[in-house]
């Protein structure tokens, strides 16, 4: 008898539900640790208004920067939620790609026109770059002036923000994984139509159940008795009193 013990291969179906399961349990314990934080953190005044009396928001903000290097306070200050979406300002942006070894610089930025340029830590020259241009045409095609008043106000900084996220994100996909925007490209896009409701099973079990209509009887099918004597229609009562006017039984 064998006593050697059976170890599953590494890409085999259970060695991955197992690693699956260490990873699960492993974001388990981050976010209990996230939470308790949080639940101090939140009652402070560091904490941004949309997170003041949230933990439980806090905490999922906390854990969401960590995978971006940022630590619990940095987290709450820079990690803003906008339509459901979390997003980061673009300067943030540029430090998290800065912070592992990308470079992001400004090429022009004026009141009409931004332009921001990247390149990857590992890029072998120049022609791996990746480029932003943002203009009030690009602008005023896309809708956004209309929606966003600060392009009227701060239009140079708008146009900045918007080169300097998309430049980040082309540069540095992996890092800002999840992070689609910037705050003031979810303002400028605005609310998706589809929208959802977040119910628990606790909403579902204290919903009040509304009652039943009853449904109302099909009416019952009128059965005739073929030996019953039908009444005669006018027509026919007017064909026999031409056949006997005197109302008499014929012979």
């Amino acid at each position: 008898m064998s006593t050697d013990i059976a170890v599953p291969e590494r890409n085999s179906p259970v060695a991955l539900t197992s690693a699956m399961v260490v990873s699960l349990q492993d974001q388990v314990a981050a976010l209990d640790a996230a939470y308790r934080l949080a639940q101090s953190l939140c009652k402070t005044t560091f904490a941004p208004k949309d997170y003041r009396g949230k933990p439980q928001d806090g905490a999922v903000a906390i854990l969401f920067g960590q995978k971006l290097g940022l630590d619990a306070v940095q987290s709450l200050q820079n990690v803003i939620v906008i339509h459901g979406k979390p997003s980061l300002e673009a300067r943030t942006m540029r430090a998290v790609l800065l912070a592992h070894g990308h470079k992001v610089w400004t090429v022009e930025t004026t009141a009409e026109r931004a332009v921001v340029r990247g390149r990857r830590a590992d890029a072998d020259s120049d022609e791996q770059d990746e480029e932003s241009v943002w203009d009030m045409e690009r602008v005023r095609k896309a809708g956004y002036e209309k929606r966003n008043e600060k392009y009227r106000t701060e239009p140079t900084n708008m146009l900045y923000a918007r080169a300097l996220a998309e430049t980040c994100r082309r540069t540095a996909p992996e890092l800002l994984i999840g992070i689609e925007y910037d705050p003031n490209e979810l303002r400028d896009i605005g609310p998706t139509q589809a929208t959802s409701e977040r119910v628990t099973a606790a909403d579902i079990i204290a919903a009040p159940q509304e009652p039943e209509q009853a449904l109302e009887p099909e009416p019952a099918e009128e059965w005739v008795d073929v030996e019953v004597e039908e009444t005669p229609s006018a027509d026919e009562e007017a064909d026999q009193v031409e056949a006997d006017p005197e109302g008499g039984d014929p012979e």
